[in-house]
Formats: structure tokens, sequence, C-alpha cells
């Protein structure tokens, strides 16, 4: 694929294929960009990653990003969210009774982009674009198309961080888990360990899914691989703690992007989970981001009712976003039915 390919339009924007330096300076300026939308990070958690840009005249002003995971169809990698629209200040400064003409175009132009390309699309907006309009619009006066399907999703964020002390933040537990922790203050905390590896990251994420009766994929072995390569690139941090012999017990893992940390994964064994281990290791991950200077914690999920209660439980409030599908190749009664 060639770095750059235009797409002519009848818009005022301009869509081109771009290379990944190019996405990288784009994303560099962007001021709300998601750690996932990152190319240094999404290139290693994905097989392959096309970067589209929307430009208005030679101001790009949104970038979006194809990921492949298999390398041939689009989709969310995993241990991902948000594989979406980035827009920086140039794209969003447009005043309110222009937006929706801005961001239709906009989108309306990738959309053409990527149906044309991959005849597929499968992305997820990011938190706080709650806009999806002209995805619901797409083929709105042509009956036999198909037509995006729509998913409300949810996450669950702690904001404001830097602004609140560590027993504010406490306060904001469920009681049974202060009265946890205050009794692990008292008792004596685990010792946090800095040194940890690869093998043993994964061998403990193997122990969790298998007491969770989930079998690990090819796909979230190499993730789990890519996400401690990023961590030891600078891109996050690993939270883990050690018995007095040297084992691991637990392990929590952030990606940091820009104010906000992302919670990607939080691994205790089987071995310790009874001495309340899990909920140390998450509230010392809180403090981890607050520390790194990161204003909200995002726990990267929060949609089954078991795993949403937890993470609702340390003061994180839900927060609603989307997630698009479309296949060209599908009949209107199939992909809406």
């Amino acid at each position: 694929m060639k770095a750059k390919e235009q797409v002519e339009t009848n818009s005022r924007f301009s869509f081109n294929m771009i290379s990944s330096p190019e996405a990288q300076n784009f994303w560099n300026n962007a001021h709300d960009a998601s750690a996932f939308t990152e190319p240094e990070i999404l290139e290693r958690l994905s097989q392959r990653v096309d970067w589209l840009l929307a430009s208005k005249g030679d101001v790009p002003v949104c970038l979006w990003p194809v990921c492949l995971p298999d390398g041939i169809s689009p989709g969310i990698p995993e241990f991902c969210y948000y594989i979406g629209p980035v827009w920086n200040e140039h794209g969003t400064r447009a005043p309110a009774h222009r937006w929706l003409a801005d961001s239709t175009q906009v989108y309306e132009g990738l959309i053409v982009l990527m149906v044309k390309r991959y005849g597929k699309i499968h992305a997820q907006m990011p938190l706080g674009m709650l806009d999806i309009r002209v995805f619901d619009w797409w083929n709105y006066h042509e009956p036999l198309k198909p037509r995006f399907v729509i998913r409300p999703r949810y996450t669950a964020c702690i904001r404001g961080l830097q602004s609140i002390d560590e027993e504010r933040l406490l306060a904001d537990f469920r009681n049974k888990r202060r009265q946890i922790l205050r009794g692990i203050m008292k008792d004596g905390v685990p010792q946090r360990s800095d040194h940890w590896q690869e093998d043993e990251l994964v061998r403990l994420y193997y122990e969790v899914m298998e007491n969770q009766q989930l079998e690990v994929s090819k796909s979230r072995h190499e993730g789990v691989l890519a996400l401690c390569g990023l961590v030891k690139q600078g891109k996050g941090e690993v939270v883990a703690f050690r018995n007095e012999h040297g084992e691991i017990m637990s392990a929590g893992m952030l990606l940091y992007g820009k104010n906000v940390a992302n919670l990607v994964l939080c691994l205790t064994s089987n071995k310790w989970r009874d001495e309340k281990l899990t909920l140390w290791t998450m509230y010392s991950m809180l403090i981890a981001g607050k520390a790194k200077g990161m204003d909200i914690i995002d726990f990267n999920g929060a949609n089954s009712p078991l795993r949403a209660d937890d993470k609702h439980s340390y003061g994180a409030k839900a927060e609603l976003f989307f997630e698009l599908i479309y296949d060209e190749s599908m009949k209107k009664s199939q992909i809406n039915p």
C-alpha cells in the first residue's frame, strides 16, 4: 500500500491514506487522543494498521486508524478500545452551527474510503463523542442497502484524580472495600516489586483465565506479550507484588495516554486470592496512575453484570461510548433484523 493515496470527493475535505510517522505526528498534537490510537502502541497490538486522514486544505483535522488484527479483516484488537476517529483542535474548533455539516462531510468521506478499500467497518467512538447521527443516517434513503449496526457500550471511569487526595479517593469505594483496605493498611501492606518478566505475567494470565474456565487464544497470548513490550518501552506501568519467596502474587498493568490511565490487566494468583490482594493491587494501580500525573482512570469496559459491579465498587462512574459495525456485503435484513 502506498504511504499516501488520495480519494477524490466533492466535499471541502480531502481524504488520504498516510504513513505511520505522519499518523504519529498527528496523534502527538491531538489533545484528547487515547493511548489505543497512538501508532507506537496500536501497531504493537494489531498485525496491521492503516491510517486514514481527513484534511481541510493543508490542515489535517481527523485521523482514523483501521485495524486489521489478523492482517486481513477490519476489527478491534485484543485489549483495545476506542479504535475510531481522533480529532485535533483544528477539527473541533468549528462553531456549533457548522459542526454537523463539517463532521458529516468528514465521516462520509472516511466511510467511502473504508468501504471502498475493505468492504467492512468495525470501530468504536472515543469517550465523549456521542454524536453518531452520521453513521445512523448512512444509506438512510437506500432501503436495499445495509445500515450501520450501532451498539451502546460502557466503561467505568474515575475523573478528577489530580484534585483529590488518597483519603478522598478511598471514600468513594464501596463500604466493604474501604473496610478491607483499611485492614490491609493497618496490618501491613504487601511490598511492591519493580522487577517482573514477561513469562511471569503470561503464566499469571493463563492461571487467571483457567480459573474463569476461559481458553487463551493465540491473539490474546500475543496481546499480553505486546502489552509487556509496550510497558518496557515506557508506554505504561506494571504494579506487581511478590511474597517472601520471590513468587509473583499479583500484577496490574496500565497504559498511559494523554491524561488517561487505562487499566488493561489486573491478575492475582489463585494461591493468594483469599488474601484480598486483588483489591490492594487495584488500589495501588489507581495511586500509580495518579502519581504519573493522570487525571482519569479508565477501567476499560463495564459491560457484564459482575465486572461492571466490581469496577463501580471502586467509585468509578459509568460512561457511554458507541461501537460501529458495517458490512457492505450484508443485506439489510441480515445486518438490521
